[in-house]
């Protein structure tokens, strides 16, 4: 089987994701849904208006796998991986109005600190977007990690294990400017003890 599939329309009956097709999965098309970045952290209403219907867009059919309770429903949508910042409940239910604005904004950091030291991996875009709450990462072509791996040889696996390994070193020699932000946030969230920290 080959580990590599992304195009969804050909995924093999017996993959072990093949109920999933857009976990994990992408084949970039030409007219695929693309956000429109003059509207990423504008106040402006008709920006507002425009993450609305973004969010419109993401149905059951886009959704990337079954969000548990307490966290995010999850869309493929083109180009794309949305992620609402409310947390998910049950069918029928509302949704709770727990916000990831801290877990997101120190995703958005800590990405930007990687990009310094990883300068041989292809940066993934993400969009914050901090007046609707709402989180999307660009979708790379191809498959994932975690979708290929029960179909790599031996060989590949170790090659990943050591690729990987080499990765967490390079992360390990980013040090913070202050030295008592050693084992904090880079955004402090000022309700980490007032509230559950949410699942990102």
């Amino acid at each position: 089987m080959n580990p590599y599939i992304a195009d969804p329309d050909h995924i093999p009956p017996a993959d072990l994701y093949a109920d999933l097709p857009l976990h994990g999965r992408y084949s970039a098309k030409p007219d695929d849904f693309c956000i429109d970045v003059k509207d990423i952290n504008c106040q402006y209403p008709h920006s507002v208006q425009y993450w609305a219907s973004v969010h419109d867009l993401c149905n059951k059919s886009l959704g990337v796998y079954p969000a548990d309770e307490g966290g995010r429903d999850v869309s493929a949508l083109g180009n794309i991986i949305v992620k609402p910042g409310y947390l998910h409940t049950q069918d029928g239910a509302e949704y709770s109005e727990i916000i990831f604005y801290y877990a997101d904004a120190n995703d958005v950091q800590a990405m930007a600190l990687a990009k310094n030291v990883l300068t041989h991996v292809k940066p993934i875009r993400l969009t914050f977007d901090r007046y609707v709450s709402k989180r999307g990462f660009e979708r790379l072509s191809g498959g994932a990690l975690t979708v290929a791996w029960p179909s790599l040889s031996q060989s590949q696996k170790e090659s990943f294990i050591q690729q990987s390994r080499e990765i967490l070193r390079q992360l390990q020699s980013i040090k913070p400017t202050n030295r008592y932000q050693i084992r904090s946030h880079i955004v402090p969230d000022p309700g980490t003890y007032q509230r559950p920290y949410p699942t990102p």
